[in-house]
């Protein structure tokens, strides 16, 4: 062996080999991702199972929530809700870019009692083409998953064109696909709300 080559390979056998984690019984085990519940019994397919992100919104909590959304990642929380108790606000950063924001209010024991999706005014998700998103396409997707809406509103203000409003109005949770001011012009949204009263704290 030439000398040239001996300085090399001693330094390699001297170098500490790294130690699969599989192989090491003291290594502390990998965090694995935790699905969260399914909707109450009986409740798939109504307004009252619906989910988003993933989570059954009907009797979730507020840890369970935060849980998923990092979980899943490609949303960023905002500042001005990191110390709050009681409301949560996501911008997304790769995942639902056709949202504005979401924002979650829960009552003070945590339970969640709404959550409302401001979309942007144009996205390809619906109809893939930089059209405007309208109350239609939403609840056309929404409808696919809960069912038919309850009702359908007609709605305009100030002599602007009339656009329709659609609601779910389920025994636990109420859901609205509407637009911001209910004027043609305004974003539109989808309004998930719990019928509780969101200043009562439940009692165990």
């Amino acid at each position: 062996m030439k000398k040239w080559l001996v300085i090399p390979f001693l330094l390699f056998c001297c170098l500490p080999q790294a130690v699969n984690a599989e192989d090491n019984p003291d290594a502390p085990p990998k965090p694995k991702f935790k699905a969260p519940p399914p909707p109450p019994s009986g409740t798939q397919g109504t307004p009252d199972g619906v989910t988003l992100f993933g989570v059954a919104l009907n009797g979730a909590v507020r840890d369970l929530i935060n849980t998923q959304i990092k979980d899943i990642g490609g949303f960023a929380e905002a500042r001005s809700t990191q110390r709050e108790h009681n409301f949560d606000k996501y911008f997304p950063t790769f995942r639902k870019r056709e949202l504005y924001y979401v924002e979650f209010h829960y009552t003070p024991d945590g339970q969640f009692y709404s959550a409302k999706e401001v979309f942007r005014p144009i996205s390809t998700r619906f109809e893939n083409k930089l059209t405007p998103i309208k109350t239609r396409e939403v609840a056309r997707q929404l409808a696919e998953k809960i069912g038919q809406p309850s009702r359908i509103e007609r709605k305009s203000a100030d002599g602007t064109p009339g656009y329709n409003a659609y609601i779910w109005d389920g025994k636990n949770l109420k859901i609205t696909v509407d637009r911001v001011g209910s004027e043609i012009y305004g974003e539109v949204f989808v309004l998930y709300q719990m019928k509780i009263n969101p200043y009562l704290v439940a009692s165990y």
